[in-house]
């Protein structure tokens, strides 16, 4: 599965970029750092690319948010999942982060998704 997210450029616009699942954390870091930076000089705002082979992420640094909801005409074939994350922040000991899942419910049920967060909160834990 790969991903398309977008990059915040000079003026506060944004612009969308795509990158590819890559088996090594480095090789992926250094691939999604070349697509943002060139992303960053792209000014056409042309998110139309139709594929069903990715997940979308956003990331909200400035807020926490209790939910998120996408402005969008969905498509009857639009299964991708969109994925959120907000400002963190600290509650007592613990460090917090909003997270959205928004997913379509023929592709992906709430157990997958409770195993997403699972495993995304073992790899917070172990780091």
């Amino acid at each position: 599965i790969h991903g398309r997210t977008t990059v915040l450029r000079d003026h506060d616009s944004i612009s969308y970029f795509y990158f590819d699942f890559v088996e090594d954390l480095s090789g992926f870091e250094k691939q999604f750092r070349k697509k943002a930076e060139d992303a960053k000089s792209n000014y056409s705002f042309n998110p139309a690319e139709q594929r069903h082979d990715l997940i979308h992420y956003s990331s909200v640094p400035w807020i926490s948010f209790t939910q998120v909801k996408h402005a969008r005409r969905i498509p009857a074939a639009d299964c991708i999942p969109k994925l959120v994350f907000g400002k963190y922040y600290k509650e007592g000991e613990k460090v917090l982060m909003p997270f959205s899942v928004s997913v379509h419910h023929s592709l992906v049920d709430g157990l997958h998704v409770g195993q997403y967060f699972e495993k995304f909160q073992k790899y917070l834990n172990d780091i």
